[in-house]
């Protein structure tokens, strides 16, 4: 019955306000004195117009949701709208005085029903647009079901807002199932946490001022384990969000960054970082490295990264060397290669450990975003603690709410990078963050650094869970193109075209093939699931069977070509692309490289390479005198067989008619 309290009262207001207008009229046109026949034919018609006001308006503002509760807005709509009403009257009292018909009289009150009634639904449906367009609410929960509740629950409700109040929680138990404003009061803070899942809530609003540091710290355990937001109201500080609370109570406020490895991940995080209010320092081994960067230059492709470099650059924000500097959060971007017999290769962790060593204090976040084998954040922390005995490192502890030690510590967490080489600095910003902390308190501090840049959603697990899971979607999609290479042999030997098979089977809503090609490369789905395999050679039977897979399919592009280039006394052989994938310069691990070295070697012909995204070959082609770098005009034409190795969007747009009398292969399906 509460809900319908204010809209009976609005009823009643808009009836009178509707009944006394031509009254005001009245009085104004007669200066206070008004004939006898104005009146009776006002109170005559009085109760029809009330009547028709009420029945067709307000009836669906009771039961219709749109209609809550009077806005500002609306009631400076319905104020003008009196106004015109008033006046209209006026302007016929004065005109035709007491002579004026019935159904003048009855014209300008359904005028003035209009005015009043049109201009509040303008207002209504207008806030309602504005809501649509908005697409999404933010599901809200307040905690706090007292009068400080019940203020920001009004204050919610009655502001054009996008979030929607889902229900209240407090602990006194003789206010759960009460009803206030219409949403329930569910339960305590004991219960938040399920509430928070089974609502599906977006954020939470403190409004109690009774909450002491032990519920603050529920509560906020509650917020980040559902990944929602928390916000605090009156009584306490302003911090926004959960992970502000903690850095409140924590201490942890980062202003410095020191960026360990100036590569495709270092680089474009620091360039980043320094435009969002960072004092950036970058680190690399490479001297011509930090001064092309110093100089405001990028020494590889990266779309959009030149502008954002110099900006941070000629800020002062960002500057590079060969040797760290004191900071408050290090992190580790450096390379995590394997050896020959697909063991990994921790050198570079460690040494970038040891050269940070001599810096990090008491308070220091270090994360290590280099793709990682499971264990080597923990091992991290030994390799420091050998070098800086005197620092309280982190040891690994079962990942369940911790009490928070007071005690100077460092703090190390795991945050792999999970962007795509061409388009790294939009995906660094709103792609979801996993961080994986070797305690919970270093997952917590890691959070509240990267929440002042990321926009995508900030999950937290152990630094082993987080190092696997980096591992887990690399090795998913290796075993999906695994999978799409064996169909392509099992095509190739029945005559069966396996772009068009694979395209005919994608239309299943089950199914999702990825597409077969000369093989895998780049920096982790080429050498990530190794890392699973090391660690469990046992267990990882598909994994590893799928990274043979994988590794196998260049030698079987290179015997392909070359059985055709046996049919010329000279073969001339074009193969177009390096890169490890298209749009980029990238070549580690790159199958299409591999593909021309072993052609080389195997005294296949002369080799036309082109890469339209380097000037030069790589070192390990340069010295092979068969090999040449070359325009792609001139290798088409002096070409005798095209290899397609990469999809670059260049190669999409060669005349089909250049290609006749050639022997072409499509590895990538580029022209089916």
């Amino acid at each position: 019955m509460r809900r319908q309290l204010v809209p009976i009262m609005l009823m009643i207001l808009d009836a009178s306000i509707v009944a006394i207008t031509p009254f005001i009229a009245l009085f104004i046109r007669y200066e206070g004195t008004v004939s006898t026949s104005n009146l009776d034919m006002i109170l005559r018609n009085l109760p029809l117009i009330i009547l028709l006001w009420v029945a067709p308006f307000h009836l669906f503002k009771l039961y219709h949701r749109l209609w809550r509760y009077a806005s500002v807005n609306e009631l400076i709509a319905i104020m003008v709208a009196v106004t015109l009403g008033s006046v209209l009257f006026y302007a016929s009292f004065f005109l035709l005085g007491d002579s004026m018909p019935r159904s003048v009289y009855l014209l300008i009150w359904f005028l003035n029903i209009a005015f009043v009634g049109g201009s509040r639904m303008f207002v209504r449906v207008l806030k309602h647009a504005q809501n649509v367009n908005r697409n999404t609410h933010s599901r809200v929960l307040i905690v706090g079901a007292d009068d400080a509740g019940a203020v920001l629950a009004r204050s919610l409700m009655e502001k054009s807002t996008d979030k929607k109040l889902i229900g209240f929680i407090d602990d006194d138990a003789e206010k759960h199932g009460r009803r206030l404003f219409g949403v329930p009061v569910l339960g305590g803070i004991d219960q938040l946490k399920n509430w928070l899942e089974q609502l599906k809530i977006n954020e939470v609003l403190v409004a109690s001022s009774s909450l002491d540091t032990v519920m603050l710290d529920s509560i906020s355990e509650s917020c980040v384990q559902a990944n929602c937001q928390l916000k605090l109201t009156g009584g306490f500080m302003s911090p926004e969000g959960a992970a502000t609370l903690k850095q409140s109570r924590i201490g942890f406020s980062p202003q410095r960054v020191c960026v360990v490895g100036l590569g495709y991940i270092g680089l474009p995080t620091a360039s980043l970082l320094a435009t969002r209010d960072f004092v950036v320092h970058g680190v690399d081994i490479s001297q011509h490295c930090v001064d092309v960067i110093n100089a405001g230059e990028v020494p590889f492709y990266e779309p959009e990264l030149d502008l954002m470099l110099k900006a941070a650059t000629s800020s002062g924000r960002l500057t590079a060397s060969t040797k760290p500097v004191p900071a408050d959060v290090f992190i580790l971007c450096v390379p995590t290669p394997f050896k020959e017999n697909h063991k990994p290769n921790l050198e570079f962790i460690q040494a970038a450990i040891e050269s940070i060593a001599p810096y990090v204090t008491a308070g220091n976040l270090i994360v290590l975003e280099s793709t990682s084998p499971i264990g080597t954040t923990e091992l991290a922390g030994k390799w420091l603690k050998q070098q800086r005995p005197d620092l309280t490192v982190p040891i690994r502890e079962i990942y369940e709410k911790v009490q928070l030690r007071e005690e100077p510590e460092v703090f190390l967490a795991h945050c792999p990078e999970r962007v795509l080489p061409g388009q790294i600095l939009r995906e660094l910003v709103e792609n979801d963050r996993i961080i994986g902390g070797v305690n919970r308190r270093s997952a917590e501090v890691a959070r509240i650094f990267y929440s002042q840049f990321v926009k995508g959603k900030i999950l937290l697990t152990d630094s082993r869970t987080a190092e696997m899971s980096k591992l887990t979607e690399n090795a998913f999609r290796d075993v999906n193109i695994a999978f799409a290479n064996e169909l392509s042999l099992i095509c190739d030997k029945h005559d069966i075209n396996v772009w068009e098979l694979i395209d005919l089977a994608n239309h299943h809503p089950r199914v999702s093939i990825l597409q077969p090609g000369p093989g895998v490369g780049g920096h982790c789905i080429a050498v990530d699931p190794w890392f699973i395999v090391d660690s469990a050679p046992a267990e990882a039977r598909l994994i590893r069977t799928a990274r043979e897979v994988n590794d196998a399919r260049p030698d079987y592009v290179v015997n392909q070509v070359f059985d055709k280039a046996a049919c010329f006394k000279q073969p001339v052989i074009a193969c177009l692309g390096l890169s490890f994938k298209a749009g980029i310069d990238d070549l580690r691990e790159s199958p299409a490289v591999k593909i021309v070295k072993k052609l080389a070697q195997r005294a296949v012909g002369r080799i036309l390479v082109v890469e339209p995204y380097t000037s030069e070959l790589p070192e390990e082609l340069s010295g092979i005198s068969a090999v040449e770098e070359s325009a792609l005009s001139e290798a088409l034409n002096l070409a005798n067989i095209v290899v397609l190795l990469v999809n670059h969007p260049v190669f999409s747009y060669i005349d089909k008619d250049l290609l006749k009398g050639k022997v072409v292969f499509d590895t990538r399906g580029l022209w089916r």
